[in-house]
């Protein structure tokens, strides 16, 4: 784990753990880091001081993984997948402050179903990931929403027949509405677009999922959605798009809730550049995270910072 200042200076790194462990996502609360994953093939869960000591540790007694952590005020929402019955089934658990279960739901049909990412309001977690449990077997895009006691009260999938849906992020405004970024794909999987949607926040009202927009994104010849954030009524997009194979090139999206363009940026080098992650700084600048393949194929992490206008000198393309 790296600190960095303000600048892009790396202030502290520290070693967590090693061996068959990857982190999915973490949180920081409550002085402490929470991260989860997945532990010699089980789901894991991590908290650790802000000095790198172990405080608890969770292996959960599935094969699977974590992909998502969100914290509340006296816990941790977490999700991601688990094999039970022999299939792998979506996975959900409230853990109080010292690694305790309060409770765990799991959702499964016939095939493959797993949660990606989550978001909590005052009374209830929403849910999306990835349901393939149709005639088929392609990727829909499955919403789950939960009571804040872990009881399911809505589940349903979207998807075209020619598509796979792969959700990355999803978040919610200040009203309620929920917004999933990811990307599509066709069947053969040569061919992916990002993809932002808006869905009606009263979902246990509805039957199925009620989509206000699905708007597949044309940034360049290829492209994907990691995670999406919105701020000041403004919805942010922060992904990777490729024109000449293998050049990646991170992007940032701007749109308001209507789905309307309000700013687009395309940043990079001729490396493989690739962010996974971002925050929106209290300036308005953009900090995010992820890799870089360079020509020699090694791997190294990387950071990138904009200034408020979203620009970042001699890296941006067009």
């Amino acid at each position: 784990m790296y600190f960095i200042d303000e600048e892009g200076n790396i202030r502290k790194e520290m070693f967590i753990e090693s061996g068959q462990v990857s982190i999915n996502d973490f949180v920081f609360f409550n002085n402490t880091f929470t991260l989860v994953g997945q532990k010699n093939g089980k789901p894991y869960i991590l908290n650790i001081s802000d000095m790198g000591e172990m405080n608890w540790s969770l292996v959960i007694n599935f094969q699977g993984a974590l992909n998502s952590i969100k914290n509340t005020s006296g816990s941790y929402i977490v999700g991601g997948w688990v094999i039970a019955n022999g299939n792998s089934q979506a996975y959900i658990s409230e853990i109080n402050l010292t690694g305790k279960k309060i409770w765990e739901n799991m959702y499964g049909r016939d095939r493959e179903e797993k949660i990606v990412d989550l978001v909590i309001d005052n009374n209830r977690i929403i849910a999306s990931g990835t349901s393939n449990s149709n005639p088929e077997k392609q990727n829909d895009l499955l919403i789950l929403e939960y009571s804040r006691e872990g009881i399911l009260i809505f589940s349903d999938e979207y998807g075209y027949t020619t598509f796979h849906e792969n959700p990355n992020s999803i978040t919610q405004d200040n009203e309620g509405n929920i917004y999933i970024g990811g990307y599509i794909t066709t069947l053969n999987e040569q061919e992916w677009k990002g993809f932002i949607m808006k869905i009606s926040k009263d979902l246990e009202q509805k039957d199925t999922i009620e989509v206000e927009y699905f708007e597949t994104l044309s940034i360049k010849s290829l492209s994907r959605v990691e995670e999406v954030k919105v701020y000041n009524n403004q919805i942010y997009m922060l992904g990777v798009c490729v024109d000449n194979w293998p050049d990646y090139d991170p992007f940032l999206r701007i749109i308001n809730p209507n789905g309307v363009l309000i700013e687009q940026k395309i940043y990079g080098t001729n490396d493989q550049e690739i962010i996974y992650s971002f925050e929106i700084l209290p300036a308005g600048e953009i900090l995010g995270t992820g890799q870089v393949k360079d020509s020699n194929t090694q791997i190294y992490p990387l950071i990138i910072k904009t200034d408020s206008s979203y620009s970042i000198p001699q890296k941006e393309k067009p």
